[in-house]
């Protein structure tokens, strides 16, 4: 698939990074979807905002590139 790109008169990162975003988005939705979850059967952030939202980014971060291996 990737050998095809190569032909086509578009920037070499346009591939990588429209992958990354597009996976970016779906791990964000998925975040979403369990923190949504977990709050419907009782979870709660007992600390501050700031931390919560730090943790979610950790989370995120980490799990860019194994969501990234895993579809190749």
């Amino acid at each position: 698939m990737i050998d095809r790109f190569r032909v086509m008169p578009m920037s070499r990162l346009a591939l990588v990074v429209g992958r990354t975003l597009s996976d970016s988005v779906i791990q964000i939705l998925a975040l979403l979807v369990m923190s949504l979850t977990g709050l419907a059967i009782g979870w709660r952030i007992h600390e501050r905002f700031w931390l919560a939202l730090g943790g979610y980014v950790v989370v995120l971060f980490f799990g860019l590139p194994c969501r990234g291996s895993a579809l190749s």
